[in-house]
């Protein structure tokens, strides 16, 4: 994963559990989360990967144990109308699909203090797919830094990693302290056998 320290250039970032991404800067108004990937040669059965955000409280559950605070393929809207979820199939002859969740920030419900992003392969667990099978899938995240101009804050490259894991979360936004109205971004970066996995961590139960 790459990040920008200041300028308009990128540097590598140490892996660790939780790190932050950027000095000096805070998100404000709208951010974009995309996710890319190729669909992997000669394969039996196409990689089918949905982009998820988990909305969540102090407490680090959804509020109120309300499923709808997660957003994915099954639910493209939270409760709180303030994230969206939109996917993109390939036309015929094309070889990416992507996905993209858009976060209206000033809209999120005052309980949620942070937006957690999700990738996961699509019955990964039924199929034996995992990412350290995979040949090329990213996750951009570009967000309003300045003024009303998107300006990419971080991209992650999640394929040929992460064995046997089905479910990469691959960071969050969160409430900047001492900056009313503005958010930051963290590297999460922590691999799980299945998206059913990590919603049991938010109190969401995809079952």
């Amino acid at each position: 994963m790459t990040t920008n320290q200041g300028g308009r250039g990128s540097a590598p970032l140490g892996k660790g559990n939780t790190l932050p991404l950027f000095k000096g800067k805070r998100i404000k108004g709208e951010i974009t989360v995309d996710l890319a990937w190729d669909l992997v040669p000669d394969a039996e059965e196409d990689y089918d990967l949905d982009l998820s955000a988990f909305l969540v409280t102090r407490a680090g559950r959804v509020p109120n144990d309300n499923r709808f605070y997660c957003v994915y393929y099954n639910n493209d809207r939270s409760s709180d109308n303030s994230t969206w979820h939109h996917a993109s199939t390939s036309a015929p002859g094309e070889t990416t699909d992507d996905e993209i969740i858009y976060v209206h920030l000033d809209q999120v419900n005052e309980a949620v203090d942070k937006i957690v992003f999700v990738v996961s392969i699509y019955d990964g667990e039924v199929l034996d797919h995992t990412f350290s099978h995979m040949t090329k899938a990213t996750v951009t995240i570009s967000g309003q830094v300045a003024g009303d101009e998107m300006e990419p804050i971080a991209t992650d490259a999640i394929s040929g990693r992460y064995e046997g894991m089905t479910a990469v979360i691959v960071g969050e936004i969160h409430r900047a302290p001492r900056t009313p109205g503005a958010w930051e971004y963290r590297r999460i970066d922590r691999g799980f056998a299945s998206l059913i996995e990590v919603g049991k961590v938010y109190g969401v139960d995809f079952r």
